[in-house]
């Protein structure tokens, strides 16, 4: 049952490594262009977690885990996947620095692969939730668990809340830019 499991969890990462392979690509060939590296990377994050959580969605009544303790195990399996690939790809693949690589790890520099990661790891629990097939075997466990996560999560949220306040106007000025340069285009 759990060697099952665990190919199913791996082939759900695999399509979700596709989708993301996939937003990147837009991400560099489209939005980059047109919105710079910040706001091109806050799109494509927010595109991403879409696609996570309706990936998950998609599959948790097939990967046959309901339990609150299987779940878990496939986001943290999920999570154990992407940061062994971010690292393969990224490091001795494409040949990045360790700093580089770090810099999307960076909360206060705009980094948002924690956030990701987190969504990442809950995204079973999540699409369990919104499927109805969620399970709890021991609500202690699952109380501790779901405190932490949200005190980590609210501590995220402080930080980007501090971040976003000074880069809000720059973004929604390119915005507007690029907005009215489309649109000289067209007209």
């Amino acid at each position: 049952m759990l060697g099952m499991l665990i190919l199913k969890s791996i082939v759900v990462w695999l399509v979700f490594i596709l989708a993301e392979s996939l937003n990147g690509t837009v991400r560099i060939l489209w939005l980059v262009p047109f919105l710079g590296d910040r706001l091109a990377d806050q799109i494509s994050f927010v595109i991403g977690s879409i696609l996570i959580l309706a990936i998950a969605s998609l599959f948790v009544r097939w990967l046959q885990a309901s339990r609150f303790s299987q779940l878990l195990y496939v986001g943290i399996l999920w999570l154990l996947l992407t940061v062994t690939f971010e690292i393969v790809l990224g490091h001795l693949i494409l040949g990045y620095s360790w700093s580089q690589i770090a810099a999307d790890y960076n909360l206060l520099q705009g980094g948002l692969m924690p956030i990701g990661l987190v969504l990442l790891t809950l995204a079973p629990f999540i699409a369990a939730k919104i499927r109805g097939v969620l399970q709890i075997e021991n609500n202690k466990i699952f109380e501790v668990f779901c405190m932490a996560t949200r005190r980590q999560f609210i501590l995220a949220l402080a930080a980007f809340k501090r971040y976003y306040l000074l880069v809000a106007k720059s973004m929604t000025n390119r915005l507007i830019n690029l907005l009215l340069s489309i649109d000289e285009n067209l007209g």
